[in-house]
């Protein structure tokens, strides 16, 4: 899962946005594995704590590393005067070579994009 936001913007305000995006997509949060974003955002309080009160691994990426990230991506262009990349969330949660599966939902100030990385048979 692909996570950003706002500076300083509330725990409840992320953890709704990313639960209403599982519930778009139909994933149950125990799928998750996952909660990436930009290093910029790697002590932003409401992120981490998501990410640790759900039991996800957290793993955040440069700008270079998140525009290397090959797809069609949504593009911001405060985002990228922002942070240095036009998009964080989507690229964010395919960083790991994983396929879109639900696309940029936008709530309060938090992006949330989902994406399903190879099953292992």
């Amino acid at each position: 899962m692909g996570v950003g936001c706002r500076r300083g913007t509330a725990a409840e305000a992320v953890r709704e946005a990313v639960f209403r995006a599982l519930a778009l997509a139909h994933v149950s949060p125990l799928a998750v594995s996952t909660l990436a974003s930009i290093d910029v955002k790697a002590d932003e309080p409401a992120i981490r704590a998501l990410a640790l009160s759900e039991g996800w691994d957290l793993r955040f990426y440069t700008a270079d590393e998140l525009a290397a990230v090959l797809g069609d991506f949504a593009q911001s262009d405060f985002v990228e005067k922002t942070v240095g990349v036009g998009n964080v969330c989507e690229r964010a949660a395919c960083a790991d070579g994983g396929t879109l599966l639900l696309g940029k939902q936008a709530q309060d100030g938090v992006t949330v994009a989902l994406a399903c990385g190879p099953l292992l048979l």
